[in-house]
């Protein structure tokens, strides 16, 4: 399920998201990443906008939301840069393993399946997504199926 992704990005040339879940498996989609993210997000009961409302809101901050798309499967995929930009890359946020930084910014994110993708940015801007994914995730919780928000 393209879903599971371990990351997102838009192919520019061919105008066209590209979901890899492997380095081997790619799978692409007509139009730009936000497209298909919402599609997913409408798929699981929200809209794409209505998930970054939620989680600017928690979380207090401006820039660079994550993007909760299933609470149920912990699905949520953190941009690497605004996502407004043709450039951002989004990583899913539970198949992190280890991020290693490379330089001033570069680094190299390993998956849980042992895969490694290299970013052109700076190590401590996925480090702080990742931070924040993990706050999220802290202040929606699934309790027998049933969301619960704790403040």
């Amino acid at each position: 399920m393209p879903m599971h992704s371990d990351i997102i990005y838009f192919d520019q040339k061919t105008y066209e998201t590209v979901c890899i879940k492997n380095q081997d498996n790619e799978i692409r989609f007509k139009g730009k990443p936000t497209k298909v993210l919402n599609e997913w997000c409408l798929e699981h009961g929200s809209s794409l906008e209505g998930r970054i409302d939620s989680f600017k809101y928690l979380l207090k901050v401006r820039q660079k939301p994550g993007i909760l798309i299933s609470e149920r499967c912990k699905v949520l995929f953190i941009p690497t840069l605004s996502t407004t930009s043709n450039d951002c890359r989004y990583i899913q946020y539970t198949h992190i393993k280890k991020i290693i930084k490379n330089g001033p910014k570069s680094c190299t994110v390993t998956m849980n399946n042992g895969n490694s993708y290299n970013f052109n940015v700076d190590y401590r801007v996925i480090k702080q997504q990742q931070k924040r994914a993990k706050l999220y995730l802290s202040k929606l919780r699934l309790l027998d199926g049933k969301f619960i928000f704790l403040r």
